[in-house]
């Protein structure tokens, strides 16, 4: 059997961003070790229940990423307080008193739908991944009994693209889940046949899911939809079936995740010993010498330490003297 051309493109597209990623899990699994070991599991596979803190010795990094959890929880999405607001972009409607009303009932529902649901647990757990590695991303889907339900995606599981303006605009997860869930969140009708008997016989074993979400253009399959602009995907990796698809969507607005990062201009992220320069919005490694000055690429427009001079370009070997603030030549064979 043929396989779908579009699980197979959800499945490429799996195969490529895992490679691209690779060298990012090892600084992720470092920063989890010290700073959140209930979530160290990137490049370590570990078992449910099994120990976590056996690097750590004393707990500053642990209690600072609570503390700044807390503090950007309390400032930004207190709920005690209103975090957000609506108004129109036409500022002619922004005059007219009835149209402001009915913003603002319309303000009134959502803050009401969010008290009722477990945003605020969630949103915190956000923070925490956003300081730690620099990204996190939130999924939010309709709930029966509290409209949504908001789920924060730790990083291990996601992988982002971004768009020609440096904005994240596919998303794609791979995780896992039981099998008789599966069935429960899908219907059994849509499910393979192997992972249908693998639900009644072996209900509790985990089976992995891909789910990506993505601008509908790429698809062009949105017919009659074309006001929604995001297309969802659930897939069956590892159906006998040749990559099942479980679940299709044609979404409205901005799709079922956020993510969060810093700026897209703000182009290093957060790691062990890198320092905060607020103005240019980015975290920078420590320097390999005092006198080294920030400077930016043309082309990749990413920030990096460089010697105040440049080294001759003459073919031979040279290396820094920051004694004399200038290269020395040295012997190819040193």
């Amino acid at each position: 059997m043929a396989i779908n051309p579009k699980a197979k493109l959800v499945l490429d597209r799996y195969q490529s961003l895992n490679t691209q990623r690779q060298t990012w899990e090892e600084h992720w699994q470092e920063v989890a070790d010290y700073m959140m070991p209930r979530k160290a599991d990137i490049t370590k596979k570990r078992s449910k229940g099994d120990k976590r803190h056996e690097l750590i010795f004393d707990g500053t990094a642990i209690h600072s990423l609570e503390l700044l959890s807390a503090s950007l929880h309390g400032m930004l999405t207190n709920i005690a307080s209103p975090f957000f607001y609506l108004r129109y972009r036409n500022t002619d409607l922004d005059k007219d008193d009835e149209a402001k009303e009915w913003l603002e009932s319309c303000t009134d529902v959502m803050y009401k739908v969010f008290s009722a649901s477990n945003f605020q647990q969630e949103i915190f757990e956000l923070y925490h991944d956003l300081i730690s590695f620099g990204t996190a991303a939130m999924l939010i889907e309709e709930d029966v009994n509290d409209d949504l339900r908001f789920r924060t995606i730790y990083i291990a599981e996601i992988f982002i693209t971004e768009d020609e303006r440096g904005m994240v605009d596919s998303l794609l997860r791979k995780f896992y889940l039981p099998a008789r869930t599966v069935s429960l969140k899908f219907g059994e009708q849509n499910l393979p046949k192997n992972l249908k008997d693998k639900a009644k016989s072996y209900p509790y074993e985990e089976v992995p899911i891909l789910h990506l979400v993505m601008p509908n253009e790429e698809f062009k399959i949105a017919k009659g939809n074309k006001g929604k602009p995001y297309y969802s995907i659930y897939v069956d990796p590892d159906s006998d079936e040749h990559a099942a698809i479980y679940l299709e969507q044609v979404l409205g607005l901005e799709g079922p995740w956020v993510d969060a990062r810093p700026a897209p201009n703000s182009l290093n992220h957060a790691n062990i010993g890198y320092t905060f320069i607020e103005d240019l919005n980015i975290f920078m490694p420590p320097k390999r010498f005092n006198s080294w000055v920030l400077r930016q690429h043309p082309e990749s427009l990413n920030y990096y330490w460089r010697a105040p001079v440049d080294s001759p370009d003459d073919g031979k070997y040279y290396e820094w003297d920051e004694d004399s603030l200038g290269w020395v030549e040295k012997p190819a064979s040193e």
